[in-house]
Order: structure tokens, then sequence, then C-alpha cells
């Protein structure tokens, strides 16, 4: 299994992240809000670092053109702090650490 990285999502209007984070549950990926504007996401069936990039973005700009609202992708530069992803998370390895 390659090792997890991940992105972070930007939005630039509070309350509809929520939507987002659905959306992307939706399209297969793990998403975990940080705040009100911002959530880390990983798509843990793309085989690398590309192929998570062009389906995590392509899942928020169609969120982008359903809801008017603009957002960001960028890299996610730390670990996010310990969250439960669930069972299917804990089940297939998913961890947004990069492993040593």
């Amino acid at each position: 299994m390659r090792p997890e990285v991940g992105l972070a999502v930007e939005i630039e209007l509070p309350g509809m992240l929520d939507d987002l984070v659905r959306s992307l549950a939706d399209g297969g990926c793990l998403a975990h809000a940080v705040d009100d504007l911002r959530c880390r996401v990983v798509h843990p069936a793309a085989l690398d670092a590309a192929e998570e990039w062009q389906e995590i973005r392509f899942f928020v700009r169609a969120c982008e053109a359903r809801t008017g609202v603009a957002a960001t992708v960028t890299p996610a530069r730390s670990p996010a702090p310990a969250a439960d992803y669930g069972p299917t998370a804990r089940r297939i390895g998913f961890s947004i650490s990069p492993r040593s």
C-alpha cells in the first residue's frame, strides 16, 4: 500500500464544508474537517499522488459547480491530528500521516 499524504481543501464560505465532505465521501474519499473552512482528504483507491490529486480536484470542482462556492486544493503539509475515520479506514490501513 502506498503511503497516504493527502490533500488540504479550503473553501471560501463557512457553512458549506459539510456538503463538500459528503461529496468527497460519495466519491470514495476519506475527509476530515479541520475547522469551518478546511478539511484534509485522501483517496485510498488512488494508485499514486498524481491520481489522488486529479480525483480529489475533480470532486472539488464538481462541488464548486453545484454550490457556487470556490475551493482551493493544496498538498497537506503536516500530519492531521488524530481522528477516527471509522472501521473502513482502519481496515484498509488508512493514514494521513506519512509512514517512516
